[in-house]
């Protein structure tokens, strides 16, 4: 099922939108599990 809302919804869940942004770019969860961890470089 899809959730219907209105346009002035949109960005009101910014913490999801986010979530859904980060894992659209890095894969969803437990995607990674077959490979190693490698720690941020800064």
């Amino acid at each position: 099922p899809t959730l219907l809302a209105p346009l002035w919804c949109e960005n009101r869940w910014t913490g999801m939108v986010e979530l859904d942004r980060y894992l659209n770019e890095h894969g969803v969860q437990g995607s990674a599990l077959e490979r190693p961890w490698i720690p941020p470089t800064e």
